[in-house]
């Protein structure tokens, strides 16, 4: 039986043989008191999902979830080949309902 690992791009893998890691963006947020220095590494396929994964572990990691609860950030993205964009990132909590059986009649 194989068993996966995690890959440092942060990605669970079966098999490293089929896997390839997307690109390290750097992403930092400059309203926070953040400069490039202070960019955290986020592997993506582009700038926007940079941008976005870096929202989602922001908001995670502080727990307060301030994006989502409706405060957007601005964060700048350095691409791997040097370009500097910047991006207003936002988040939204989306309702999400499930159901169980508790008697059949």
């Amino acid at each position: 039986m194989s068993s996966g690992t995690w890959c440092s791009c942060g990605q669970y893998v079966w098999s490293r043989d089929r896997h390839r890691c997307p690109p390290a963006y750097r992403v930092w947020c400059p309203d926070r008191c953040e400069d490039e220095e202070d960019a955290g590494v986020v592997h993506a396929h582009g700038p926007e999902p940079a941008a976005e994964t870096w929202a989602e572990r922001d908001d995670a990691h502080s727990a307060d979830y301030a994006i989502v609860g409706g405060s957007p950030a601005i964060v700048h993205v350095r691409a791997p080949d040097g370009t500097l964009t910047v991006w207003r990132v936002t988040g939204e909590v989306i309702p999400s309902y499930s159901a169980s059986e508790v008697a059949r009649v």
